[in-house]
C-alpha cells in the first residue's frame, strides 16, 4: 500500500511504528526506530503523555479510529468494508473518498489531497483540494502549527498567550467558564450548533465534507438564513468575525449590526454616561438618559409606570419590561444573545430566527406587527401600532 514502507519484509506504517493495532511501535518514523517505555508512537514521532488530537492508544500506537480499518472506533473492519467516520460500513459517507478503505474528505485532508496519497508538504494545509501555505482563513499558525486562536488556551486571541491555570479560551479571550451555549473542550469554549471541528458533541464535520448546520448536526447544507463559512454556518449579519461575508473581521470592541461592524452602541441603545442602555427598558434611564422611575414603578416601553408590566407578553426583569420571547439581551429572561452572536428566537438563544421572523439587532421579530420594527428594522410607529408593516395613524 502507498502510505506503508517495508522494513525487514514487513509492511509497516511507520505513522504508527506497526502494521496492525496489536504491533509494538518498533519502527516508529523510520525502520528499526522503536520508542522507549512510556513513550507512544504518534505520527511518526515517540512522544510523551498519551495520544493527541483524539486518537486512541493501542499497544502504545496512536490509532486513527476515525479512519483506520484496523481500529475502526476500536474494530477491525471487514477486509471489503470501509472505516467512515469511526465506524465500519460498505461504503464512505457524502463528501468522502475511500483511500485504502479510510473515508477522507480530499478538500481538506493534507494527505490525500485533491486525491489519495496526494500529500501536502510540511508547513502546507490543504485548502478545498489543494496544498497551500499557510493556513485556513479561520486559523493561525503558531509554531507551525495551524489553530484556532479563538478557543486554544495556550495561545488564546494570539499566538502564545496562555490562559492562567483554570480558564478557558472563548471567542480568542480567557474567561473563568465558557457561557450557557458553548460548550467546554480541552480548555477551549466552542460553539458545538455550529462549530465544524466540534459539532454536537465532538464531531469533526470537515472529515466527513460536511458542514456544521446550526443545530449541532453535520449535514450537507446550513439551515435557513446561515451561510457556510470553513463549514461553520453562521449568521454574517451579526457575527464579528464573519460580518457581512466570510472572514470579514470586526475590530477589537465594535459589534456587527446588520452585516457592518460598528463602533459604540448598537441601533436600539443610546449612549448614557458612557453605558449602552435601553431607553425603553431601564429603569434609571426611562425614555431619556438620567430619567429615574420612582420607587415601586417599573419602566415600560419608555413609561415608568405603576403596577407592572402593561402587557401580557412582557416580563419584568430588573424594575424593567422585557419582552423575553424575542429582547436578544434578556432572551428568556436571563440570557444575553448577544455576547454569543445568535439571536433571540423563541426565549432561546439562536443561530436564525424562524421562518416569518426577521433578526433585529438579534431579536426575532415580526415586522407586520412589531411597532418598532414596522416593515423593516428600527422603524417605529408614533401611534404604537403597525398593521401589515405599516404604522397605523
Amino acid at each position: 500500500m502507498p502510505d506503508r514502507t517495508n522494513c525487514s519484509g514487513k509492511c509497516v506504517d511507520l505513522q504508527t511504528g506497526g502494521s496492525e493495532a496489536s504491533d509494538e511501535p518498533l519502527n516508529c518514523g523510520a525502520c528499526g526506530h522503536a520508542c522507549l517505555a512510556g513513550q507512544v508512537c504518534s505520527k511518526g514521532v515517540c512522544v510523551d503523555g498519551g495520544c493527541p488530537d483524539g486518537n486512541q492508544s493501542a499497544n502504545d500506537k496512536c490509532m486513527d479510529r476515525l479512519h483506520d480499518p484496523s481500529y475502526c472506533g476500536g474494530s477491525v473492519c471487514p477486509s471489503d468494508w470501509v472505516c467512515n467516520g469511526g465506524t465500519c460500513a460498505a461504503v464512505c459517507g457524502h463528501g468522502l473518498t475511500s483511500c485504502d478503505r479510510s473515508c477522507v474528505n480530499p478538500r481538506v485532508d493534507p494527505k490525500n489531497c485533491g486525491s489519495c496519497y496526494t500529500a501536502c508538504a510540511a508547513g502546507e494545509d490543504c485548502v478545498d483540494g489543494a496544498c497551500h501555505k499557510g493556513c485556513s482563513p479561520s486559523q493561525t499558525a503558531c509554531g507551525g502549527t495551524c489553530i484556532d486562536t479563538r478557543s486554544n488556551a495556550a495561545n488564546c486571541g494570539a499566538c502564545g498567550h496562555a490562559c492562567s491555570g483554570g480558564q478557558v479560551c472563548m471567542n480568542g479571550a480567557c474567561a473563568d467558564s465558557c457561557s450557557s451555549d458553548y460548550v467546554m473542550a480541552s480548555g477551549g469554549c466552542f460553539r458545538n450548533r455550529n462549530d465544524a471541528r466540534y459539532c454536537g458533541f465532538g464531531s469533526d464535520c470537515t472529515l466527513q465534507g460536511a458542514v456544521c448546520n446550526g443545530k449541532g448536526q453535520c449535514a450537507s447544507a446550513c439551515v435557513e438564513d446561515l451561510v457556510s463559512c470553513d463549514s461553520s454556518c453562521v449568521n454574517t449579519r451579526v457575527d464579528p468575525g464573519n460580518c457581512g461575508a466570510c472572514n470579514a473581521k470586526c475590530d477589537a470592541g465594535q459589534a456587527c449590526v446588520d452585516g457592518v461592524c460598528q463602533s459604540g452602541c448598537a441601533r436600539d441603545q443610546t449612549s448614557c454616561s458612557g453605558t449602552c442602555t435601553s431607553l425603553r427598558a431601564d429603569a434609571v434611564n426611562c425614555g431619556g438618559c438620567g430619567k429615574a422611575c420612582l420607587a415601586g414603578q417599573v419602566c415600560f416601553e419608555g413609561a415608568c409606570v405603576t403596577g407592572g408590566c402593561n402587557a401580557s407578553d412582557y416580563t419584568l426583569v430588573n424594575n424593567a419590561c422585557f419582552q423575553t420571547l424575542s429582547d436578544g439581551r434578556h432572551c428568556g429572561g436571563s440570557q444575553d444573545c448577544t455576547i454569543s452572536n445568535q439571536v433571540c428566537n423563541g426565549a432561546q438563544c439562536d443561530l436564525s430566527c424562524s421562518p416569518g421572523l426577521v433578526s433585529c439587532d438579534s431579536s426575532c421579530v415580526n415586522v407586520r406587527t412589531d411597532p418598532h420594527n414596522c416593515g423593516a428594522c428600527y422603524i417605529t410607529c408614533a401611534s404604537g401600532t403597525c398593521n401589515d408593516g405599516v404604522c397605523a395613524k
